[in-house]
């Protein structure tokens, strides 16, 4: 039913378009209240908008990563095998890993560009380098990595926290909107403001995915968020989710608010659904019970209120100074690691060379033996500090990006939030939950009229029973 949904066990055939079928049978040849949302032949095929899709995978890594992961339509992950971590398989699991992201990969170049100039400095310019005491050189470094370990602990787990917030109100705005469609199901609301209703709810979670985005952005950033924005529309419209009308309306809203942080189409959206709800009637005309309307009403102001948190878990930051103080002291740890790793490669760098040097001229011995343990251990020293250069600022810059990630969780990246696979699967359970109320409502209807044709033949033959017995009576 929803090509990119988790539990699918193949990726789209499309990765532009999300397919949104709906049952056959009977129900196909119904037309629900949600009539033109629908295609003709009972399906419907939407593209999800305006991402820009990762490249196609030249490594051939693509068949690796379906076993352990799963990914929506334009490339983010939805699914991991949790399970696939608890064997030798996550050490292999890097194409998706902190590893290889960005900012990780740029501090790795940095720290070992750092490294190689000190280390190389050292072994070429300093006289009788391997005299040179590098131990000297980490004791402040040892202090500012437990001070950063402690901080970096810290944030994480505000971090998570704030992201799990952010994720709750999302999803909380998504079921006050199936929330709201299932009770105007139950209390058979005029299709045509149910179907209003339904698109305006759908468009602003569409909105809302792009709004999210661009509340977090600055700068170049904002205004391509606002061009992203005015695709979204453009693509609404052809969906039939907007109008033209109510698209230029929303572009002018914008321009009023001037920043995207506001979250005014959204807003607008659901205000225009709370104007519906107020003057809402029923399929024969009538106004619902004071308590319905009321009800409806109140699943309104519960979206609004998650929609304003979400706005503040997103637009309200941390104090800059204190981010800044992390990433200042993450970025001069990482660079003094590397000038400390430096200097000391040079040193043992060059003790390798002169114990080579010296081993030319030994002969079997207790002297050469002790040259050679000279030697042994200066190459351990390489090998041991050459991985403290590669790792430790790896380490302290990927639990930097992943607090980075957390309180920032929407995105174009695949280790984003996939809002719009989410909005796609209410799309989807709004679609079914229409499909399967005309369901039963025609099953429901058939089998009424097959017990009022049982009633009346039992009824005539009744009837005709008692007119034999009166006939023979007579007789």
């Amino acid at each position: 039913l929803f090509c990119h949904c988790p539990c699918g066990s193949r990726r789209p055939p499309n990765v532009g378009q999300i397919n949104v079928a709906l049952p056959t049978g009977a129900m196909a040849e119904k037309k629900s209240s949600h009539g033109d949302l629908e295609a003709g032949d009972g399906s419907m095929s939407e593209s999800v908008p305006l991402l820009s899709r990762t490249p196609r995978d030249s490594w051939g890594t693509a068949e690796r990563e379906k076993s352990v992961f799963d990914f929506s339509h334009n490339h983010k992950m939805v699914l991991y095998d949790h399970e696939a971590l608890l064997s030798y398989r996550a050490l292999l699991c890097f194409f998706r890993s902190i590893f290889v992201q960005r900012p990780v990969c740029l501090c790795l170049v940095y720290v070992l560009s750092i490294a190689a100039i000190a280390g190389l400095s050292i072994f070429f310019f300093l006289p009788s380098a391997r005299k040179l005491d590098t131990a000297r050189f980490s004791y402040f470094t040892n202090f500012l990595k437990v001070f950063i370990s402690f901080m970096l602990g810290l944030y994480m787990g505000k971090a998570f926290d704030r992201w799990w917030s952010t994720v709750r109100c999302f999803e909380n705005i998504l079921i006050d909107i199936r929330q709201l469609m299932f009770l105007m199901h139950s209390n058979t609301i005029n299709p045509k403001t149910h179907q209003l209703v339904e698109k305006y709810a759908l468009a602003s979670s569409y909105c809302l995915t792009k709004e999210v985005h661009a509340a977090q952005m600055v700068g170049k950033g904002r205004k391509d968020a606002e061009h992203e924005v005015r695709k979204l529309l453009e693509w609404l419209v052809v969906q039939k989710l907007l109008s033209k009308h109510e698209k230029n309306h929303l572009v002018e809203m914008l321009h009023q608010t001037g920043k995207l942080g506001m979250l005014p189409m959204t807003r607008s959206l659901w205000s225009w659904i709370g104007e519906i709800l107020a003057h809402v009637t029923l399929e024969n005309g009538s106004m619902p019970s004071p308590p319905m309307q009321v009800r409806l009403l109140v699943l309104v102001q519960q979206a609004l209120a998650h929609i304003d948190e979400l706005k503040m878990n997103i637009v309200l930051q941390v104090p800059f100074m204190y981010a800044h103080l992390l990433a200042f002291l993450v970025h001069m740890n990482n660079t003094l690691i590397a000038l400390t790793c430096g200097l000391t490669l040079g040193s043992t760098l060059a003790e390798i060379y002169d114990r080579s040097e010296q081993l030319k001229g030994l002969k079997e011995g207790n002297s050469q033996n002790a040259v050679l343990g000279e030697l042994y251990g200066a190459l351990q020293t390489t090998g041991v500090q050459t991985l403290v250069v590669v790792l430790e600022p790896m380490f302290f810059m990927g639990f930097l990006h992943i607090a980075n990630m957390l309180s920032y969780p929407f995105g174009d990246a695949h280790y984003h939030l996939p809002t719009e696979t989410f909005v796609a699967r209410l799309h989807m359970d709004l679609k079914h939950m229409g499909a399967n109320r005309v369901y039963f409502r025609e099953s429901q209807k058939g089998e009424k009229e097959a017990a009022k044709k049982e009633t009346d033949k039992r009824s005539k033959e009744e009837g005709d029973e008692e007119h034999e017995e009166e006939e023979s009576g007579d007789d």
